[in-house]
């Protein structure tokens, strides 16, 4: 941004002659400045959360959150709905054991990935 009122300053002070040239650089500033910003909201979700689509796949994440659903236990496996301020609600799969409960908050460090598809019927 700071870049940008430079760019703005530099043709400003310019030749007093050039005012049409001004205004072109000057709109074309302010569309490149409007385009950065929508790309740069497009890391945040409805909420104001991270998205964790933009992480990329297999990148290692540490945050922390609390429990908000009931463990789903599986034979060799524990779900667990875990709140996070800035990522929102996120899926983490971990071993049985040490167990958690509802209402724990929870310290995790793994890697983030996209949910796979259960069906072919729906699709992510």
């Amino acid at each position: 941004m700071g870049l940008l009122v430079l760019i703005f300053a530099f043709f400003y002070t310019g030749a007093k002659n050039s005012g049409g040239k001004n205004k072109i650089i000057f709109g074309v500033c302010i569309v490149v400045f409007t385009l950065g910003v929508w790309r740069g909201a497009g890391a945040f979700d409805y909420d104001g959360g991270l998205a964790v689509k933009n992480f990329g796949a297999e990148r290692k994440m540490i945050f922390s959150g609390r429990i908000v659903e009931e463990p789903d236990r599986r034979f060799n496996f524990a779900q667990y709905v875990v709140d996070n301020e800035a990522l929102g609600r996120v899926l983490v799969k971990t071993d049985l054991y040490p167990e958690f409960f509802y209402g724990d908050t929870v310290k995790v460090s793994g890697k983030v990935a996209k949910p796979e598809n259960q069906s072919a019927d729906f699709d992510y």
